[in-house]
């Protein structure tokens, strides 16, 4: 198998590692004694021609005191969560499983204490079969068939994974659903990118891609890297992709996001979306509108202050002429001032608020 496609499916053992905690190779039930098998390895990877087979088996440990019984079992991978975590069934998927295809010669298997038993198993592959990628697991289950994690149950199993690419035409072909912000307006730039992106092909794909994000005035001002972790899409299957970016500085205006990401064996398919968002620092505004109210006040108060000093001194000993007293009493065309800049403020101030209401 090519090393795009073992890169691709070793994030989907990781992922499984983290159910089972197959990468450790270890599942412990929760007894009051504590216990657990070992599967080696973790994951199979083959690419084979349609009517050929290939044989191999997993070495199962039971670090145990005791002698146990284990079943040993195959399911189909059926489907992949959006979050990544595959969905395991016990019935045949025909598309893109291969659990009737794998033969194991011995599925019940009693392993001595500390001892370790080496399980054989042939996957048979049909001359019909469909190419591209197959999944499944070969599990290996104490206790019940369906593992009991609750209270003092004592079932529990482990498994490998198996990833099987038949040979020919396979369909490489990735879609983006939906790129978003998690808000349209905000107050820095701290930002939360989402990607759906869908598998319309029939092998697993790891899209993967920057996204460059650029001022009103078409400078870069930053970049993020899209499923960094190179985590896969199921075929068939829709998966969310999300990154935070935190930009430095002063930032306001409006932003424009443009995401390209590339899959495919050979990492040479694109496909890219783009977006808009705002970012007004609301409170850095509404400070600098204050300010200015606040020294417009100064100012005209001063010059209030003055005016009726000079008026005083002016008409010390006589009586005041209508126009001295229309001074003398303040009214002056700083006033309709005042009232405009108050009136700006107060409606800068509800418009910011009806924002970030509707879009925040």
């Amino acid at each position: 198998m090519n090393p795009t496609m073992k890169r691709a499916f070793a994030g989907l053992a990781a992922i499984a590692a983290m159910l089972m905690i197959a990468g450790s190779g270890i599942v412990h039930a929760q007894t009051a004694n504590q216990t657990g098998i070992k599967v080696q390895p973790a994951l199979f990877e083959q690419e084979i021609n349609p009517g050929d087979q290939f044989s191999t088996s997993i070495t199962v440990t039971n670090p145990d005191p005791t002698a146990k019984q284990f079943t040993v079992s195959v399911q189909d991978i059926s489907d992949m969560l959006a979050t990544g975590q595959p969905v395991f069934t016990a019935s045949s998927v025909p598309e893109y499983g291969l659990s009737s295809w794998v033969t194991i010669s011995n599925p019940i298997i009693t392993i001595p204490a500390n001892g370790t038993v080496s399980v054989p198993f042939t996957i048979h592959v049909p001359a019909t079969a469909a190419p591209g990628g197959h999944y499944g697991a070969i599990f290996v289950t104490f206790g019940a068939k369906r593992p009991t994690f609750n209270g003092t149950g004592v079932g529990y199993q482990v498994g490998a994974l198996i990833d099987l690419r038949i040979a020919g035409d396979a369909k490489e072909d990735a879609q983006i659903q939906e790129f978003s912000t998690d808000k349209g307006l905000y107050q820095d730039p701290n930002v939360t990118f989402t990607a759906k992106v869908e598998n319309q092909g029939n092998v697993l794909l790891r899209p993967r891609g920057p996204i460059d994000i650029t001022n009103m005035f078409g400078q870069k001002v930053g970049e993020v890297v899209i499923n960094n972790d190179a985590a896969a899409i199921f075929p068939g299957t829709v998966r969310s992709y999300s990154v935070n970016w935190t930009g430095s500085g002063f930032m306001m205006g409006r932003f424009d996001a443009v995401m390209s990401l590339t899959y495919g064996d050979q990492g040479n398919k694109t496909v890219s979306r783009e977006l808009s968002f705002w970012i007004i620092p609301v409170m850095p505004i509404l400070a600098v509108l204050a300010s200015i109210i606040f020294f417009v006040l100064l100012f005209i108060w001063s010059i209030r202050t003055y005016v009726r000093k000079k008026v005083a001194s002016m008409t010390s000993g006589r009586s005041e002429s209508p126009e001295e007293r229309f001074l003398a009493e303040g009214r002056l065309p700083f006033s309709r001032l005042l009232f405009i800049l108050v009136a700006t403020a107060i409606f800068a101030i509800i418009f910011l608020m009806i924002l970030f209401f509707l879009f925040g």
